[in-house]
């Protein structure tokens, strides 16, 4: 199995422009603007008429896409918004051994693996340890491996479906 993942730049905030933007740095990427993407009834993107899995996060002014052979997630979360995502994992009783951006990008991405949202974790015990490249998620079922990184303004994790 393979996952190729990649972060671009763009402007705007809002929802809307964040989606726009991942689907024109998909095809910048890949050098093709064929490509379709649907969303499934669950929110997660799917591509339409070609094999493999894709994940899309975007947090302004980042985008981070994933291609996979198998079933994939990525987050991106932006450093700036530290003081909220200390809260967020807070109040989800998440402790952040490593920089809380990495944390809640790594939970975010296992989420999006397995395809539910950050509401499921209110009645669980979720945590990330470290692990090699970067955490073992638990508490969304089996644990999770996720790679992770802190670059200069965001923390991007992504991980992929072991067979």
């Amino acid at each position: 199995m393979s996952i190729s993942v990649s972060v671009h730049a763009h402007r705007g905030a809002p929802y809307q422009a964040g989606r726009l933007a991942a689907r024109a740095a998909l095809a910048a990427w890949c050098g093709r603007d064929d490509i379709e993407i649907v969303n499934d009834p669950d929110g997660a993107p799917r591509l339409v008429g070609q094999d493999g899995f894709i994940s899309i996060s975007h947090d302004a002014p980042w985008v981070a896409i994933a291609l996979g052979d198998a079933r994939c997630g990525v987050d991106v979360c932006a450093v700036a918004h530290e003081p909220r995502v200390r809260r967020i994992l807070a109040s989800l009783g998440i402790t952040a051994a490593a920089h809380p951006c990495l944390v809640f990008a790594g939970v975010e991405a296992a989420l999006k693996l397995r395809r539910e949202g950050v509401w499921t974790l209110m009645d669980r015990a979720v945590a990330a340890e470290p692990h090699e490249l970067g955490a073992r998620i638990t508490g969304i079922g089996a644990p999770i491996d996720v790679r992770w990184e802190l670059r200069d303004g965001y923390a991007l994790a992504w991980t992929e479906e072991r067979a």
